[in-house]
């Protein structure tokens, strides 16, 4: 059993190519509508990059231990 983003990719399986077949054209699809579209920008605030997310990371740590 193969993961499904593996088969996606690769021709070799039907559901490949049949999303290939069906929906052939997404990368003119996604061109088209990046260059229609302004770029998504958030403000900045003061929140320091290095610390982002490592509360979430030492609660997970610390119910792990346990």
């Amino acid at each position: 059993m193969r993961a499904l983003t593996r088969e996606i990719k690769d021709p070799k399986f039907p559901v490949c190519r049949f999303l290939t077949q069906h929906f052939g054209n997404t990368k003119d699809v996604q061109r088209q509508y990046r260059d229609a579209v302004e770029p998504f920008r958030l403000p900045g605030n003061s929140a320091n990059p290095g610390t982002l997310g490592t509360a979430n990371v030492s609660s997970d740590v610390s119910c792990r231990l346990r």
